[in-house]
């Protein structure tokens, strides 16, 4: 076992390593942690951060779960929390208290493919295996294989990167590459492949004829874009924002295109993708003035020393002519539409081969072309409005909590239904959905004890499911919840749903 744990140690530079494994045995856990050259600076910071140092400083017989620095840093990207600090000091003692375990665990404790549950300082389960490999025969692994090989927990698992460090006073570590955290299964959210009807909707048909074709060495002329002299096509599409008319929140925004033909030698073009020329590029090309940093602001993705990031979504197309295709674009517009007048958009296409000459044809339709010819089917947006959600609010109760305490919203608290008129729509428990609008004055919204920011998505199912709390962080005599209602169709409760709590 010995072999096997050393293997996975890092050396340490500049100072003596024992070869038997047992180097970190002459530090207590806090006093690594001190260390500027400790090898998980982030869990020191949010042990620090949370008040768990100070517990670690007088315990013994513990194991701690311990994600890298990476795995952290990539979690915590994943959830929009900038740095560690950022979190709640309750919140965050909460959410590290399921990575200690109450007692010391080396990989010599398990036999092969055995997998152990022990109950977490969360009071959750986590589950241990060992599964053995040539490489590394006392690998462990964290919630990943179960006793009954069903998935029991739904968050995510990880493997042990560094095993078996073991402290002073007994206390080990086992460093992974995931951060574990506790999430039970709730079934996700059904994709809704039906159409709903807005009585606000708008269909702003966008000209395409303006294609840009990038060539090594020369740029080419207005009366030769109805040729492609490559094989990367670029046209700029773009609506006014102000054409537009009604304020209210956007439900849906599509972009459909029609493919009007394949290329003379009948290859069909592949990789179509959009990207956002709006707001900084924008500016950059002088509002559009500028032709060609408008068209180098397109192609970014390709020019990546212009150092825009403005990738939106690549989509798939059908080969076959004469057919209409689409793609959602509702986040983007939604992004810009409060913001600015217009909201261009940058549609690249890359066929399987390279064009010349004698081969290529403009693939889509278009309303007016280069030479002024008009054509059918052009492309167009559509933007809907809202929807409104076929559910009613049955339970909207206010709820009572502890000051700097946590509390689970249920069913009895907050809970709306499929409506009388919701006909054939699945509006379950796990399509009714909620967001958050703003952060609460005084606490903190949490799923699986991780801080809720707003416009982060939970379902009915969730709340049913007892993974949704409230965090009381600030002394105060009460707080709220100012929720957005919606459902898996893309439609919106009108008003937003307020939810009281007092404090006390």
């Amino acid at each position: 076992m010995l072999a096997a744990a050393v293997s996975c140690l890092p050396l340490q530079k500049n100072e003596d390593f024992d070869s038997t494994g047992n180097w970190f045995s002459k530090f207590t856990l806090d006093e690594y942690l001190e260390r500027p050259d400790n090898q998980f600076r982030i869990f020191a910071a949010a042990a620090k951060s949370s008040g768990w140092f100070d517990e670690i400083k007088g315990c013994s017989y513990r194991t701690f779960i311990v994600p890298t620095d990476e795995a952290f840093g990539s979690f915590l990207s994943d959830h929009g929390i900038d740095d560690v600090g950022d979190i709640p000091e309750d919140v965050l003692h909460t959410f590290l208290s399921y990575f200690v375990l109450p007692v010391k665990i080396v990989s010599s404790d398990f036999k092969d493919a055995e997998t152990v549950p022990f109950i977490t300082a969360l009071s959750k389960p986590m589950y241990l295996t060992r599964r053995g490999s040539s490489s590394n025969p006392y690998l462990l692994l964290v919630n990943r294989v179960f006793p009954d090989g069903a998935e029991m927990l739904g968050g995510p698992s990880a493997s042990v990167v560094m095993q078996d460090l073991c402290f002073k006073n007994d206390i080990a570590v086992q460093v992974v590459d995931a951060v574990p955290y506790y999430a039970p299964v709730v079934p996700e959210t059904e994709v809704f492949t039906g159409r709903l009807e807005s009585d606000k909707i708008m269909r702003i048909e966008t000209n395409i004829d303006t294609y840009i074709y990038n060539h090594a060495g020369f740029n080419v002329p207005q009366s030769s874009k109805a040729i492609c002299c490559n094989s990367e096509r670029i046209p700029v599409v773009w609506y006014e924002n102000k054409d537009l008319s009604f304020n209210d929140e956007i439900s849906k925004a599509t972009a459909y295109f029609y493919r009007s033909s394949s290329n003379a030698s009948g290859v069909v073009d592949t990789d179509f993708s959009l990207h956002d020329i709006s707001d900084q590029v924008w500016t950059l090309t002088n509002n559009g003035s500028n032709e060609q940093a408008l068209l180098n602001a397109v192609v970014a993705t390709f020019l990546p020393n212009l150092n825009l990031d403005n990738y939106i979504c690549s989509f798939p197309v059908p080969g076959t002519a004469n057919t209409w295709f689409s793609v959602d674009v509702t986040s983007h517009i939604r992004k810009y539409y409060a913001k600015q007048e217009r909201i261009p958009l940058g549609l690249s296409i890359k066929p399987v081969v390279a064009f010349n000459t004698s081969k290529g044809l403009l693939p889509l339709g278009y309303k007016v072309n280069s030479t002024g010819n008009t054509a059918n089917n052009p492309s167009y947006i559509e933007v809907m409005g809202p929807i409104p959600s076929k559910t009613v609010l049955v339970n909207n109760s206010s709820m009572s909590c502890r000051p700097r305490s946590a509390i689970v919203l249920d069913n009895t608290h907050l809970l709306r239904q499929a409506a009388a008129d919701a006909g054939s729509l699945n509006l379950s428990e796990k399509n009714i959905l909620y967001s958050l609008v703003s952060e609460p004055e005084h606490g903190c919204l949490t799923i699986n004890n991780i801080p809720l920011n707003p416009g982060y998505a939970f379902s009915q199912a969730q709340i049913a499911a007892g993974i949704i709390k409230y965090h009381n962080t600030e002394t105060a005599a009460a707080d709220k919840l100012v929720l957005k209602g919606s459902d898996y169709t893309g439609s919106t409760v009108a008003e937003n749903i307020v939810f009281n709590i007092t404090i006390e």
